[in-house]
């Protein structure tokens, strides 16, 4: 097996950071058009389900986790796990099945998939790392977040500095009764313009991190880092901020914490854009990145997988090794007793089939051009937007709507972002997911309601983009008369917006939230309006 992963390894891609830049720069594909497959889509979305639209999201509370799928015309909620299996990994799964024809059944002691997934988190990420496989990227969180409280590592009160946690990072970390402070400003679409040579905008603020480490002094038990930085607008950080944020920290005996869901898009950007990089592996980048860190977690379903996630404990670190072995102990216990998957080298909750779908999505991370590909796709739609003047953000996996700028006239405390979100849904079909105010703004419970003390820099639209999931013709026809709208001034006398019903503060608002249109006239206008853009540019399919 070990030759197997050494191969495939070997036979990835190899280019260097010009062929880098112009992949993610653009253009990412020459086609004009919608895919066959799509136009059949679209006839049926505008048969069937466009007339339904409105009333759909008015009966989901306007919470777009609440909206069937199959009334979607495109779904931009999240990228995790909603990709599709790229074909070598799929023809490196049926490889693997005619190998061990009991791939299908779920691992116990001595499994070969288990073995070949171990290894290949040693390759990629490093040898240095005590692996843990949960069942997802959220179960990382919750058990190795539980395993460090449990053994002082992370006691109650104490603060995790961050560049920015994603909305469930910080609601795990709440819920362990810690404080989470963000360090870095949210990337806007001003910020961006202001720094046209700037690549790196998911950097840490290395004096806002001083700032803090010395008025929380011996009250830091983490710094995060965040690759991308996706709750801040999908950013890369960069090889020099990763290091010098680890020199703060461990300057002064704290750890830190690595959550790489999306560290393949990092080290892209690292190979293309920072010196020194350009002739690197993106796994030797990776490998490079995750040895600056005590422990980290990931979701497979996010680095090119459809299964899993995992904890990583880095035994090599003198921060870790006194308390490693009763850290690993509680993590084990708790995934045993919770989760039902406590051992290494046998039963884990997944199928060999799951986990070599893991490795497949691994090695296929490790092509530096797929990893482009995605990135430019990202890109090419974002410049499409932005010749209409469309407020946002390209991250590596999203684009991110300044949702306050399109929708001026709405007050913060009617929630922009989640109305224009309806706006869209209702008009275009197409499903995203705010993360501004709700998720990085300072709210305070009144007689009243709620109360937006501090708002966060940009109330954030994320349409994030799925691997292989749509052609760049159909994500632009999606996304594009919400742009044309606002370019036309259509959008911008809205005042209205969304009435807050409830409102979670724990960090998982986005599962809970309950929102009510508070003039249906107006917000059916404007969907009206959208809705005619959309379907001219349909009819020209």
């Amino acid at each position: 097996m070990s030759g197997m992963v050494k191969t495939e390894l070997a036979n990835v891609n190899k280019c260097d950071s010009a062929r880098m830049k112009t992949l993610i720069e653009g253009p990412f594909s020459n086609s004009r058009q919608c895919t066959r497959e799509e136009i059949e889509h679209i006839k049926t979305w505008l048969k069937y389900h466009q007339n339904d639209m409105i009333q759909h999201v008015l009966d989901a509370k306007c919470n777009p986790f609440n909206v069937k799928a199959y009334h979607l015309l495109i779904d931009m909620l999240t990228d995790s796990g909603t990709h599709r299996t790229w074909q070598k990994q799929a023809e490196f799964l049926r490889m693997w099945e005619m190998l061990f024809k009991d791939c299908e059944t779920f691992a116990y002691a001595g499994s070969p998939a288990r073995e070949l997934l171990n290894e290949t988190i040693s390759r990629i990420f490093g040898e240095q790392f005590y692996f843990h496989l949960t069942v997802q990227g959220r179960a990382a969180e919750f058990l190795l977040l539980n395993g460090l409280q449990a053994n002082g590592l992370m006691p109650k009160g104490s603060v995790v500095l961050t560049n920015h946690g994603f909305d469930t990072t910080c609601g795990h970390i709440k819920a362990v009764g810690c404080k989470v402070i963000a360090c870095s400003p949210v990337t806007t679409p001003q910020r961006v313009a202001s720094m046209p040579d700037s690549v790196f905008f998911g950097n840490l603020s290395i004096s806002e991190l001083r700032k803090q480490l010395d008025s929380n002094e011996g009250n830091v038990s983490a710094v995060l880092l965040t690759l991308t930085d996706n709750g801040g607008g999908g950013q890369p950080v960069s090889m020099a901020n990763i290091k010098a944020v680890t020199k703060e920290a461990h300057d002064r005996g704290i750890p830190l914490w690595i959550d790489g869901c999306r560290i393949a898009e990092n080290a892209a950007y690292i190979k293309a854009y920072e010196p020194g990089y350009s002739d690197r592996s993106l796994q030797d980048i990776i490998a490079e990145t995750m040895s600056e860190c005590e422990f980290s977690t990931t979701s497979f379903k996010k680095i090119y997988s459809h299964s899993g996630g995992g904890i990583f404990l880095n035994k090599d670190s003198p921060l870790l090794q006194a308390k490693m072995g009763a850290v690993r102990k509680s993590v084990m216990e708790l995934t045993t007793v919770v989760y039902g998957m406590g051992f290494e080298t046998g039963y884990c909750g997944r199928t060999g089939r799951d986990m070599v779908e893991i490795v497949s999505g691994l090695l296929y991370a490790m092509d530096p051009e797929n990893v482009a590909n995605r990135i430019g796709q990202v890109r090419e739609v974002s410049d499409t937007l932005a010749g209409h003047g469309f407020p946002h953000v390209a991250g590596g996996n999203a684009l991110y709507t300044a949702s306050e700028q399109v929708l001026s006239n709405v007050p913060l405390e009617y929630a922009p972002a989640e109305y224009l979100q309806a706006i869209m849904l209702a008009a275009t079909g197409v499903r995203g997911c705010a993360l501004g105010n709700r998720l990085y703004g300072e709210w305070r419970q009144n007689g009243h309601g709620w109360e937006l003390v501090r708002p966060s820099e940009m109330d954030s639209l994320r349409a994030a983009v799925m691997r292989l999931g749509n052609s760049t013709p159909m994500l632009i026809l999606g996304l594009e008369p919400m742009a044309i709208a606002h370019e036309q001034g259509y959008l911008k006398p809205l005042t209205q917006g969304l009435e807050v019903i409830d409102y979670e503060t724990s960090g998982f608002n986005h599962f809970k939230a309950i929102y009510e249109v508070r003039d249906v006239v107006e917000f059916k206008k404007a969907v009206g309006l959208v809705n005619e853009i959309f379907n001219e540019s349909a009819r020209n399919l």
